[in-house]
């Protein structure tokens, strides 16, 4: 084989594993947390007021904001997250809370019955 057609070809070969290979040493990103953003209450499964829990809150990548019935805030609380999908649990001092993701729009808590929130 000439030195030129031998050239071209270990260039292809270069190119194509370049190309291989490219997808796999790029930057790896963390998958996105499904909770940030603001949610309402929307139901709670068994009737008004049944699950005692806010009736919007507030997520951030570092932080939660919660609002009651009557729109009165205690602020934002630093706060972190443990994802293990369909649930995202946000350790606490007095356990873990956990809203489980049952939807792109829809999460729900339910520490008494299924408190269901969805996406403003």
């Amino acid at each position: 084989m000439p030195l030129s057609t031998r050239a071209k070809a270990l260039s292809a070969v270069a190119a194509a594993s370049i190309l291989f290979l490219a997808p796999t040493t790029g930057c790896q990103t963390a998958p996105t947390n499904p909770l940030i953003g603001t949610w309402t209450l929307t139901a709670d499964g068994t009737g008004p007021k049944v699950c005692g829990v806010q009736q919007k809150v507030t997520f951030t990548s570092k932080s939660s904001q919660t609002w009651d019935n009557q729109g009165r805030t205690g602020g934002p609380v630093m706060i972190s997250y443990v994802m293990e999908l369909p649930n995202v649990y946000i350790p606490g001092i007095g356990g873990n809370v956990t809203y489980t993701v049952s939807g792109a729009n829809i999460i729900w808590y339910s520490p008494y019955g299924p408190c269901t929130y969805s996406k403003a």
